[in-house]
């Protein structure tokens, strides 16, 4: 009995030599030997190429939400400061430390407020107290500005008399810090290295314009 499949490209069949054919079992051995060193590397250098562009794909993901969730701090801020001017007459003065929030989503009997602030304003400490007592119809936020910012920081509020309202956003990576610059709907006054963590960044934003 001769095997043809010992030929190269024969076919997979037992033929006798009495001219019967037979359908071999023997020879449908299939190749059995394992992956080699290099395929094993190979297969491992894709699945590491491919875990680390998923692994960018996600980064970028939780950066761009990060941005959104500020951009919507920022918007929720500035109809709550323009509220509160609406009910009080004026802005909120500069609290006192600077990370507090300064009476837009706590009540400002809380707050201490920077007395150059208010002075800048053209009232005394006195006046600002009892328009705030009278007057004050909030909170005009859902969230305090105490809170941690989606990086981890603090958001510092500053009134700045003659010029604005603006709100600095503290503690930023780099990348994120230049991305929130460029989708920002308000005005960018000031992005560069941050005073309280010299090793991340800071973007401070002009939230509305002074009102007179």
């Amino acid at each position: 009995m001769v095997c043809s499949c010992c030929a190269v490209g024969g076919p997979r069949v037992l033929v006798e030599e009495g001219g019967q054919v037979n359908v071999g079992l023997t020879c449908l051995r299939r190749d059995s030997r394992g992956f080699t060193l290099v395929e094993l590397l190979v297969v491992i250098a894709i699945i590491g190429i491919l875990a680390a562009i998923i692994a960018l794909n996600a980064f970028r993901a939780v950066e761009k939400s990060k941005i959104s969730r500020t951009i919507r701090d920022m918007t929720a801020l500035k109809s709550a400061v323009l509220a509160f001017y609406a009910d009080v007459g004026f802005f909120p003065a500069d609290p006192e430390p600077w990370h507090q929030d300064p009476g837009l989503g706590v009540k400002p009997d809380t707050v201490t407020y920077r007395a150059d602030t208010i002075a800048a304003m053209g009232l005394t400490e006195q006046e600002y107290r009892d328009r705030l007592n009278s007057r004050w119809q909030g909170p005009y936020l859902d969230f305090s500005l105490t809170q941690k910012t989606a990086w981890g920081g603090r958001y510092d509020y500053e009134c700045w008399p003659g010029q604005g309202i603006f709100v600095t956003i503290h503690e930023i990576p780099e990348a994120s810090a230049d991305k929130l610059a460029e989708l920002s709907p308000f005005e960018v006054y000031y992005k560069g290295q941050d005073d309280v963590n010299p090793s991340l960044h800071k973007v401070t934003l002009k939230i509305t314009d002074w009102i007179y």
